[in-house]
This record gives structure tokens, C-alpha cells and sequence, in this order.
């Protein structure tokens, strides 16, 4: 749910996955804080990382700053997956 919400809905799909995350009762806390904390980390880590780029003041470093972010965006998309994936195998054990 949580991974299909953010592809089919990119933005508001993902809240509405962790807001089910964090309702249901499947999952324990640690579960819940890091499906939430790991993709928000990722695009938190690649904007800081894209802004400090960007500060740069030479025009070589606006490219740089945008592959940080877009990365950081694709990167989080899979970080997803993964949290997902690693969910529904911790609903079976």
C-alpha cells in the first residue's frame, strides 16, 4: 500500500500510505519510525547536500545541485520499495 499509494498519487499517495502505516496496529513503533524516517531521511540528506551545492557561486554548480536533488527524489522512490517490501515480510513472520 504504502509504495503503490506513492507511485499512483507521488506525494499525497506516500502521506496516505504512512498514515495507514502508523494506524494499523501490525506494526510495532520501531516499524512505523523507520518506514517513516528512512525515505524522508534520504530527501532530507539530498537537499541539504543540493542547497550547500547550490550555494557554490559558479555555474557549474546549479547541474550538480539538481542531479543532488532529482537523485535524492529517485533514490527515496526505491528507499520505498524497499521499506514496503520490508513490511509486508515483517506482517509474516
Amino acid at each position: 500500500m504504502l509504495s503503490a499509494g506513492g507511485l499512483v498519487f507521488p506525494v499525497l499517495g506516500w502521506f496516505v500510505g504512512i498514515l495507514f502505516v502508523w494506524r494499523s496496529g501490525r506494526w510495532s513503533r520501531f516499524e512505523k519510525v523507520t518506514a517513516t524516517a528512512i525515505p524522508v531521511g534520504i530527501v532530507a540528506i539530498g537537499c541539504i547536500a543540493a542547497c550547500i551545492v547550490h550555494g557554490v557561486h559558479t555555474p557549474a554548480a546549479r547541474p550538480i545541485a539538481w542531479d543532488l536533488a532529482w537523485s535524492a527524489l529517485v533514490l527515496a522512490a526505491l528507499a520505498n520499495l524497499g521499506v514496503a517490501f520490508w513490511l509486508s515480510r515483517r506482517t509474516h513472520r
